[in-house]
């Protein structure tokens, strides 16, 4: 990344933070101990949402924000659990495929741009037609290889999806399972080569049987450990976490498939039934703003869906280079619908269970 662009993302964040402190101090806190429960994922996303949002938050109210990380279907599972009392969040950030589930559980507040005003600044392709918040980054899966070991091998880089099936990786492919949203992307994008779509998966969930994967996993985490142990050569993953592997780990190489990708991005939402509507509003402001939107960009290589940051990103090419932050490029993604995919899913993971886990 340029220097000039590190050097005002410092900059304006400590002068936003300077004069969130001199609001705050000029401002009543809203009293009692208030604390904000956001549901979040965890590592390095959960450092990047305190860095841009959680810190401006507080020092602009006086209200201190708990981050729970989690799984999002681990986080939908407890919304769901908790029927709207005593709420465990009053915001959940989850993946883009299970918010689907969280809109069809009834968890989730309709979106209020009047309360929000930062995320009028999205991308339409961003924005929903349903009344719920528009996402906040654009995500998609990707590969990321070894390239030392491909080299090695004498194999050249992977450019399209149908590279999974090369057999000269035979035992050196780790794949996601379905608990990971690249997973799910994997079994669509799969299914669209098979001349499918997201509502009949099974002959896609055959077909990524036949990679013969040395093995799956189900966090990014372990992912990015099998590329760095050598023995794995090649996975699909998040774009961000790819980008961020290549950024600290020499051999490894982030590549989009010739074809195109599947977006999961990320969202972000009130949640139904918190006493701190108002407050939750706020937070999601911050989410929604150039500040922690160019964060996230820089920290952690996920395009930015605020329009504002287009010309500040086309200054530093290296940075546009890993990202997805036009609208131009998110048309390029395909956009499941996941209520499709969720309908299929539950056939779909008897089969993989079946057909893959069966024979780890």
């Amino acid at each position: 990344m340029g220097d000039a662009i590190l050097k005002w993302l410092q900059v304006f964040s400590t002068a936003v933070l300077t004069l969130a402190g001199v609001v705050a101090t000029a401002q009543p806190a809203p009293g009692g101990d208030i604390v904000l429960r956001v549901s979040s994922w965890g590592g390095k996303s959960t450092q990047t949402q305190i860095k841009y949002a959680g810190e401006i938050f507080t020092n602009k109210t006086g209200v201190k924000v708990q981050f729970i990380d989690g799984a999002s279907i681990d986080h939908l599972a407890k919304l769901v659990a908790a029927r709207g009392r005593n709420v465990p969040y009053d915001v959940v950030l989850l993946d883009g495929d299970v918010r689907a589930q969280a809109i069809q559980a009834g968890v989730l507040e309709k979106f209020d741009y009047d309360k929000v005003p930062n995320a009028r600044l999205a991308f339409d392709e961003a924005k929903t037609t349903d009344g719920y918040s528009p996402d906040f980054d654009f995500v998609s899966a990707i590969f990321v290889y070894n390239a030392d070991k491909y080299r090695e091998a004498g194999i050249p880089a992977p450019v399209s999806w149908r590279d999974l099936w090369d057999k000269r990786l035979a035992g050196h492919v780790a794949l996601p399972d379905l608990a990971n949203g690249a997973g799910r992307a994997l079994l669509i994008q799969t299914s669209r080569l098979l001349g499918g779509d997201e509502g009949d998966l099974s002959k896609a969930v055959e077909e990524v049987a036949r990679v013969g994967a040395r093995s799956y996993w189900s966090t990014s985490q372990q992912a990015e450990q099998l590329i760095k142990s050598g023995d794995i050569w090649l996975t699909v993953i998040a774009d961000g976490r790819a980008y961020s592997l290549q950024d600290v780990y020499k051999p490894a190489r982030a590549v989009r498939p010739q074809e195109g990708s599947i977006a999961y991005a990320s969202t972000a939402d009130i949640v139904k039934g918190t006493p701190h509507r108002e407050l939750a509003a706020q937070f999601l402001n911050e989410i929604y703003g150039p500040l922690y939107q160019l964060g996230n960009a820089v920290d952690f290589n996920y395009g930015p869906t605020n329009r504002l940051l287009t010309p500040i990103i086309d200054a530093d090419k290296a940075l546009a280079a890993k990202l997805i932050y036009t609208s131009e490029q998110a048309k390029t993604l395909y956009h499941p619908d996941w209520n499709k995919y969720w309908a299929a899913h539950e056939r779909a993971q008897d089969l993989w269970n079946r057909t893959i886990t069966s024979r780890k």
